[in-house]
C-alpha cells in the first residue's frame, strides 16, 4: 500500500525544471511497481543519452529535445529544460555516486532505476561499483 501511495505521488509532483504550461513526457517505467523488489542498487544502464531529460534526470525511453552546448550534447524534456541547460552551467553537470567527483551529463555513464530516475557516472567501472 505504502509502495502504491509513493507511485502515485510521485506521478502528480511537478518535475523540476519544466515549463509550467507545458507538461513533461511520462517516464517509461523500467518494471512493473507491484513486482517482487529487485536489488536496492539495481540499475539499466543507458545506452542512448537522448532518450534522459538531463535536468529533471529522469529516462524517457524516447528521444528528447537536443541542446547543443560548447561542442557537448545535452538533452531535455521540455522548452524549460531545453533553456535551462542552455543557460545554468550546474544543469549540465553531477556528482558520481561512487566518488563524488563532479561529471559532466553529455560524457558520464548514466544508468536509470526501477522509477527511472538516472544516475551519473565518471566511469563504467564506477556504475560495476556503485551495483555491488
Amino acid at each position: 500500500m505504502l509502495l502504491r501511495l509513493l507511485v502515485i505521488l510521485l506521478a502528480v509532483s511537478p518535475t523540476v525544471g519544466c515549463s509550467r504550461d507545458q507538461a513533461p513526457p511520462t517516464p517509461v517505467p523500467a518494471t512493473d511497481v507491484l513486482a517482487a523488489p529487485a536489488p536496492a542498487r539495481s540499475l539499466t544502464p543507458v545506452s542512448d543519452a537522448s532518450q534522459v531529460c538531463m535536468v529533471n534526470n529522469m529516462f524517457f525511453g524516447k528521444t528528447q529535445i537536443p541542446v547543443p552546448v560548447d561542442g557537448k550534447m545535452y538533452w531535455g524534456c521540455c522548452e524549460g529544460c531545453k533553456t535551462r541547460l542552455g543557460t545554468d552551467p550546474a544543469s549540465r553537470v553531477a556528482n558520481d555516486p561512487v566518488t563524488g567527483e563532479v561529471v559532466d551529463k553529455a560524457t558520464a555513464v548514466m544508468a536509470y532505476d526501477r522509477t527511472g530516475a538516472v544516475l551519473y557516472f565518471a566511469s563504467a567501472e564506477n556504475l560495476s561499483r556503485y551495483q555491488l
